[in-house]
């Protein structure tokens, strides 16, 4: 590893209890870090994201199914609340009767990974904390378990409904995981990875830098609109189209497919038992053709693609599914990959913590 500040993160995973921070935009290798450092721990751990789809891809299970909490807001005191907007600690305990499996399995809990920290709220990062402390039976930030919290917040923010700030707004400053009280306890230890390692051009992730935290230079502006093209045609060089909402998207998607003559192929999915369909990663009949652009939503294992890399489909049959790479001509054979809908299980003999494929 050639990055100081992996290493430091490995460290601290690895080495210590502290709570950890970690952040930085695409392409730094945050998912790569949590893949490396998970099959070197030996502590006992779970993974956690807050919605179906980011589970999936993070290898986990919702915050909501593992420790089994209402869809309400949560404040963290005593005080009456609208049962039907929020609930309050004597409402949550209601909650929080698990069985004996359950109340094992998050005693035994040693390390508690979140990822797409940025869409998690702060009530319900207090949530978690409340019923850790509960159920651990520990007086201390989240009954003593160690969190990794890994994304970043220059991406989703949390969702807050209508009506649900004006309840929170008595408790937080802020609606971001950073504002939970049990947050600012633990004195977390934030690390930002600032190396890229899907972009060459400095100077291009220099604008984009600088643009992402809003301190955008004047050359900064002068070099971006020297590529402005009053004439410019995007379905020549086939560019991608950034839109506002996925219905925008999917017409424009389905415009080109039809300008193409070439047969239409579909790949159907093969669902086995259990896997809601709101926590699908992708369509379940996805609609190609010889010449199509496609973009892939996972890394890569061994390096041949990663989220978001695009390609063009050069052979699509059956039973075969070619791409080939404009940067390096190069063709892949596209082979099925297995997306896990999971839970968590105790080994009843060593007291592992181990995954179960639902």
């Amino acid at each position: 590893m050639d990055n100081p500040r992996l290493q430091l993160a490995e460290s601290f995973v690895l080495h210590t209890r502290q709570t950890l921070f970690l952040t930085g935009r695409a392409g730094t290798g945050k998912t790569t870090f949590l893949r490396n450092v998970l099959q070197k721990t030996t502590k006992k751990y779970m993974i956690v994201a807050p919605t179906g789809v980011a589970a999936i891809n993070a290898g986990g299970i919702t915050i909501h199914s593992l420790f089994q909490f209402p869809l309400t807001a949560f404040t963290p005191d005593a005080q009456y609340v609208d049962f039907n907007l929020a609930t309050n600690r004597t409402g949550l305990t209601r909650h929080l009767r698990y069985n004996r499996e359950k109340r094992q399995l998050l005693r035994e809990l040693e390390l508690l990974v979140i990822d797409e920290i940025s869409m998690v709220r702060c009530d319900l990062l207090d949530a978690i904390d409340f019923a850790l402390r509960r159920t651990r039976e520990k007086e201390i930030p989240f009954g003593g378990v160690q969190l990794l919290v890994i994304g970043d917040l220059f991406q989703l923010a949390p969702v807050v409904p209508h009506g649900i700030w004006d309840i929170l707004r008595n408790h937080y400053d802020n609606p971001f995981f950073f504002a939970a009280l049990s947050w600012k306890a633990t004195q977390p230890v934030t690390i930002e990875l600032t190396k890229i390692y899907r972009q060459n051009e400095q100077a291009f992730i220099d604008i984009l830098n600088r643009m992402r935290y809003g301190r955008s230079l004047p050359e900064d502006f002068d070099r971006l609109n020297q590529q402005f093209q009053p004439g410019f045609t995007s379905r020549k060089e086939r560019y991608v189209t950034l839109t506002t909402h996925n219905h925008k998207a999917d017409r424009i998607n389905q415009e080109e497919m039809k300008k193409l003559k070439s047969p239409e192929q579909t790949y159907t999915a093969d669902l086995v038992d259990q896997f809601a369909e709101n926590a699908y990663p992708a369509d379940r009949e996805l609609l190609l053709k010889e010449g199509a652009q496609v973009m892939f939503i996972r890394n890569d294992a061994e390096g041949r693609y990663y989220n978001g890399k695009l390609a063009e489909v050069t052979k699509a049959t059956s039973d075969t599914l070619e791409v080939t790479f404009p940067d390096t001509h190069h063709t892949l054979p596209v082979e099925k990959v297995t997306w896990h809908n999971k839970s968590y299980e105790l080994d009843p003999d060593t007291h592992d913590i181990r995954e179960k494929v639902l």
